[in-house]
């Protein structure tokens, strides 16, 4: 039986596939719930913050036994796998606790992690999808612009669209390229947010700025629609509502995927994790830190 759980007065969602499937991998989500989880802060320009912050960071992952792990480049929401060798050692970040953190300059979502290696990211309601199987793992940050391509969405004529739609998409290539096929391959989301806290305003009443926001919103509407079908993105009171989850779903599905799980551990809409539709202001603004430990 697959183990999930939020442990009752502990500071983490946990989730492990010990004893449920071939390849075994832990997943823990930590609340900013004393400080902020951001991954920015490794290149704060003040000095004893981000002294604080690789001791905090390097505690926290060596504390699940972990020694090396990535962190790609998530921020600039690409859709990009990379490979290992994209991590060059001079970007490396030795942390305390005997922890060192590759790093790579590379716009990227995510990477394959070996035995006894592991993924982490700061999120703030973006789900980390896994895909394992054939003796692979490949671990990334899921954003909605990883998932949409906004520039081919909203037909940007200086940008040019990147090579695949969707994040899931660049993530079956990568399955295809080592020799196998997405069928035999597991995919699973989690630590995505509510879909009724993920809304889009598409009426100028409620959203009055165009050109930046609400034609975006508008757009995206239509082509999740078109592209993935009804129940996805979900119109009510002038607002789509995206349900981050069923659309990695569908679209793992178009890619290939049959083995597909969503619905696992997903984010509570409020309480202590951070997320960018919280109902609390300051954890709109904060981040979580999701790590993901491969065991076997």
């Amino acid at each position: 039986m697959l183990q999930t759980a939020t442990i009752p007065g502990a500071d983490r969602l946990i989730f492990s596939t010990q004893r449920a499937e071939y390849q075994h991998y832990d997943v823990f989500c930590l609340p900013p719930s004393d400080h902020d989880w951001s991954l920015r802060q490794l290149t704060d320009e003040n000095e004893k913050r981000q002294r604080d912050f690789k001791l905090k960071l390097g505690t926290a992952l060596a504390v699940q036994g972990i020694r090396v792990a990535y962190a790609p480049r998530v921020v600039a929401m690409s859709g990009a796998i990379i490979e290992q060798d994209d991590f060059p050692a001079e970007h490396s970040i030795e942390l305390p606790s005997g922890v060192t953190l590759k790093r790579t300059a590379l716009p990227s979502d995510g990477t394959f992690i070996g035995k006894n290696e592991a993924f982490v990211m700061s999120g703030g309601g973006c789900p980390v999808v896994i895909v394992s199987g054939r003796g692979i793992c490949i671990v990334a940050h899921a954003s909605r612009d990883s998932l949409l391509d906004r520039i081919r969405m909203l037909g940007t004529p200086d940008e040019k669209p990147r090579e695949h739609f969707s994040l899931i998409d660049a993530i079956a290539a990568k399955v295809r390229a080592r020799g196998f096929d997405p069928k035999d391959m597991t995919l699973r989301a989690l630590l995505q947010v509510p879909s009724e806290c993920f809304g889009h305003p598409m009426r100028p009443d409620l959203e009055p700025d165009w050109r930046t926001k609400r034609k975006y919103n508008v757009v995206m509407h239509g082509w999740v629609n078109d592209l993935f079908g009804r129940g996805i993105a979900v119109e009510r009171d002038g607002i789509s509502y995206l349900s981050i989850g069923k659309l990695i779903a569908r679209q793992a599905a178009l890619a290939g995927f049959e083995h597909i799980l969503v619905d696992e551990l997903p984010l509570p809409a409020d309480g202590p994790y951070a997320h960018t539709r919280h109902p609390d202001q300051e954890l709109k603004k904060l981040r979580n830190l999701a790590i993901v430990h491969r065991i076997s």
